[in-house]
């Protein structure tokens, strides 16, 4: 691909698909904003828990955030460890940067720290979101640690999967996706990533997770649903 003015990137499709990575979150992201907020405190939790269903179970090696595995609530801010000339540099730098928002002019100092203090032990501490732990089950996100357990379960088959895999869209956010396995098999992704729901999937016999609603033998998908099966023969 062009990127600035010239090329970026090289040749792929001779690698392996658990040779790229699947996220919905990582350090660059969080700590680059003006207050490491986090995705699930960004993104409602339907949105969050379909996503999740997405890049956990798909032949990509899927990278889970720090904290993501018990849905860490606590922001993730920034921090460093530099001297004090340089952490001083850095703090202005930022602070500059994130001026140019409207939201950030008219800021508290409490809410400003992070942005002011980069180099507070605090921030490091606090990253990981260990203390998160109790807010697991009353934000409604635990089940998805049964996904990352189904995931880990059909690790073997991924690595039958030599190819990428091939799409049809068949609407605003609703698409398929299926990667051959050996003989006829298949493992197909259905997905209606969207607010309304989705129709006109293909049917599902035996699917082994499903993220949110699906009716008329798959065919039918609710907002934010996410279904995975492995199917035999070709449709």
């Amino acid at each position: 691909m062009t990127y600035r003015g010239r090329p970026r990137g090289e040749q792929c499709t001779d690698l392996l698909p658990g040779s790229f990575i699947a996220f919905l979150q990582n350090h660059d992201q969080v700590g680059n904003r003006a207050f490491g907020e986090r995705i699930g405190v960004l993104a409602p939790t339907d949105t969050v828990r379909a996503a999740t269903a997405v890049y956990l179970l798909l032949p990509q090696t899927p990278m889970i955030f720090m904290g993501e595995e018990w849905y860490a609530s606590t922001p993730f801010p920034f921090f460093c460890d530099f001297g004090p000339d340089l952490a001083d540099a850095v703090r202005k730098g930022r602070r500059e940067e994130f001026s140019k928002f409207p939201d950030f002019r008219t800021l508290s100092k409490e809410r400003e720290f992070p942005i002011r203090r980069p180099s507070q032990p605090s921030h490091r501490r606090s990253s990981p979101g260990t203390s998160c732990w109790s807010p697991i089950k009353r934000n409604g996100l635990n089940g998805s640690g049964a996904c990352w357990q189904l995931g880990r379960s059909i690790e073997p088959i991924r690595e039958y999967i030599e190819h990428c895999g091939t799409f049809q869209v068949l609407g605003p956010g609703c698409v398929t996706v299926q990667w051959e396995l050996p003989g006829s098999a298949r493992l197909v992704l259905a997905a209606n990533l969207s607010n309304t729901p989705g129709a006109g999937f293909p049917p599902v016999s035996s699917p082994i997770w499903i993220e949110g609603a699906a009716g008329d033998g798959g065919r039918l998908l609710d907002r934010w649903t996410v279904v995975w099966s492995l199917q035999e023969g070709q449709e």
